[in-house]
């Protein structure tokens, strides 16, 4: 019983991962789309938010650097994972968002 359980769960667990990917596989297009014709540094002042709440939520720690590279190779560039972590890592100091407590300091602006 409990082996029809556990394959259960890890069937329903490999379906949900498929629709997520399935998400993000359909949105990856659109999102570079945005970014063509901006620099590196607004790039990432722009998403840092957005790929920090949203997109580490959906593909995980692992995954979340190799993801946002391949966003942005759709939109023509090539960067390694430490060039997105110092990236994000300035974006997110520029627009005043703690990447630990996933919010917007206090005295700033909200992210439009």
């Amino acid at each position: 019983m409990s082996d029809l359980v556990m394959f259960e769960k890890e069937r329903k667990l490999s379906v949900v991962g498929e629709l997520i990917e399935d998400r993000i596989q359909s949105h990856r297009q659109d999102i570079a789309s945005g970014m063509v014709g901006l620099s590196r540094a607004e790039i990432f002042r722009r998403y840092a938010y957005d790929f920090e709440t949203r997109l580490r939520y959906y593909v995980g720690e692992d995954n979340y650097y190799d993801e946002v590279i391949s966003i942005l190779a759709c939109a023509g560039y090539s960067l390694s994972r430490s060039d997105v972590a110092f990236n994000l890592s300035k974006a997110c100091k520029e627009i005043g968002f703690d990447r630990d407590k996933k919010q917007f300091k206090r005295g700033r602006k909200k992210h439009e």
